[in-house]
């Protein structure tokens, strides 16, 4: 699960009950399988947030060497070794921003496209120089 938050933090949301540590890797950790470590949040919730630019990022969670995709997320697009998790970044809004937003099913999102579709898609840089944990 992402949310997005006003403060233009990104919350990543993973359950797994019995893993021992998790990871968070996409393209704006160069798929960095060890560069973001998720914290335990009780009950087999993992958690971390970072900052991100606006954009789309492609995005996978790895607990114990296994690789899981976040189907609460924006959509899931292909990329070059499979299926990746897919999460869109607004640029902030301050004035219209009522609360954190949340991707999912109802977001509009299909298989395979970003949340804006694939005509307008939108990359952003994907340098993890950029990435900023909180």
């Amino acid at each position: 699960m992402t949310i997005q938050h006003r403060d233009g933090t990104v919350e990543f949301r993973f359950y797994r009950g019995q893993a021992g540590q998790v990871f968070l890797l996409g393209d704006f950790t160069d798929w960095d399988a060890r560069k973001v470590l998720m914290k335990p949040d009780g009950d087999g919730w993992w958690l971390c947030r970072v900052r991100l630019g606006p954009g789309v990022y492609q995005f996978q969670y790895d607990a114990e060497g296994q690789r899981f995709l976040d189907y609460a997320a924006f959509g899931l697009e292909l990329g070059p070794f499979g299926w990746n998790s897919v999460v869109y970044v607004a640029g902030l809004d301050r004035r219209s921003s009522s609360g954190p937003s949340a991707g999912g099913i109802g977001s509009g999102s299909r298989i395979g496209t970003s949340a804006r579709g694939p005509a307008s898609r939108q990359t952003a840089d994907r340098s993890s120089k950029d990435l900023t944990l909180v």
